[in-house]
């Protein structure tokens, strides 16, 4: 038996917890804000999952479409206010997907995220070749056992960042191994709720890794750290490299009135916030008097907003198997809301699907600076 199941009493137990109705954070969950309907508050989508679980009601195209429907952000969930474990509700999430997988449903949604995995040559996202030759052409690189994970949204929607980053690796001296290539580390299979796939992909990852005799590996996004720091251990999987977060190589950003947007699984599952607050630190400050709760806003010269855990997402922060636009709609709209009223000059994203959402949606994107291109470099005589 897997480990990872609502079989073992730990999940059960995760499960049970969930379900108990804590609404201090509903005014914070994006998709209860976008649709103002409680069936998708976490702790209501925890109840279904349950009950379908325990037989008490029977799994239909309903329960799955509300299962389904989080974005898997980690906001507005009962951890924020009582200091519990970030991951339980991702972790149950994912289980009832794979429920109602195995129970029929959604069956034309994953041969189609399959076939699309295939035709992208094993990554979740098509890579154009545009991408291929820039990564090539801006990382040096050597015989290294340290390896440059650039996960697949990275290489393709921030391409743009892949020069500035060269530099900066060569600033410090880091020239990683050769493997210049899109990684897909399976995320997208266990939030389809694919968990088998899921782990086969990762496993598949760790074995390339240790043909290429790799020590360490550098990761560019949050998602990619949350995978090797975080959701091997719940696969049952095991590796013995130093996973080393781009934003501990970091001395700084640089950025003039930037509201910096740390994304999901950096400021909620890997609790990173305060680390995006360093890297950027103004000379001057004070609190904005008429900020929202928990979203402290500054009048300052260079960061406009505290980073924390309680910051509205853009989108989620993978590629979603059931998209409903209209959801998501409402929701990216409810997070440029929030952005606006810091009045900022730019916005400094630091994920990548995030990036690709702004492009997507006509964002006037000269205000944008992806966080990878916001190091500051040495300046040189």
């Amino acid at each position: 038996m897997r480990d990872f199941s609502f079989e073992n009493k730990i999940y059960m137990n995760m499960l049970n917890r969930q379900v108990i109705f804590m609404d201090q954070a509903a005014c914070y969950c994006p998709e209860y804000l976008a649709t103002r309907a409680l069936r998708h508050y976490p702790s209501r989508t925890a109840q279904i999952i349950r009950s379908a679980y325990l037989g008490e009601i029977p799994f239909t195209q309903y329960g799955a479409d509300i299962v389904f429907s989080s974005i898997l952000s980690g906001q507005g969930e009962r951890w924020q206010n009582f200091g519990e474990t970030r991951v339980d509700f991702l972790l149950i999430n994912i289980l009832g997907r794979e429920l109602y997988i195995k129970n029929g449903f959604m069956k034309s949604e994953v041969n189609a995220l399959k076939s699309a995995i295939k035709s992208n040559g094993g990554n979740i996202i098509k890579i154009s070749d545009k991408a291929y030759k820039i990564w090539s052409d801006s990382i040096c690189t050597n015989n290294s056992d340290v390896f440059l994970l650039i996960d697949s949204a990275t290489f393709e929607y921030a391409q743009d960042s892949a020069a500035h980053l060269g530099d900066y690796l060569k600033q410090k001296s880091i020239f990683p191994n050769s493997e210049i290539a899109p990684i897909f580390l399976g995320f997208e299979y266990l939030a389809a709720g694919l968990i088998d796939e899921g782990i086969e992909q990762l496993k598949k990852f760790i074995d390339k890794m240790n043909s290429l005799n790799i020590k360490k590996i550098i990761t560019l996004s949050g998602q990619a750290n949350f995978m090797l720091t975080e959701i091997f251990k719940v696969l049952g999987i095991t590796h013995d490299f130093e996973i080393i977060d781009i934003l501990d190589l970091i001395d700084s950003f640089e950025g003039e009135k930037s509201y910096i947007y740390g994304g999901s699984f950096y400021t909620r599952f890997l609790n990173k916030s305060s680390r995006f607050n360093q890297l950027l630190q103004n000379n001057e400050e004070k609190n904005v008097l008429n900020s929202w709760e928990f979203v402290p806003l500054l009048e300052a010269d260079k960061r406009v907003n505290q980073v924390g855990i309680w910051s509205a997402p853009i989108c989620p922060e993978y590629f979603p198997m059931i998209k409903n636009e209209n959801l998501l709609e409402k929701i990216y709209t409810n997070a440029i809301i929030e952005f606006k009223r810091a009045g900022f000059v730019e916005l400094v994203i630091c994920d990548p699907y995030a990036l690709n959402t702004l492009k997507s949606n006509g964002f006037e994107m000269k205000k944008v600076n992806y966080f990878l291109s916001s190091m500051g470099m040495v300046k040189l005589c």
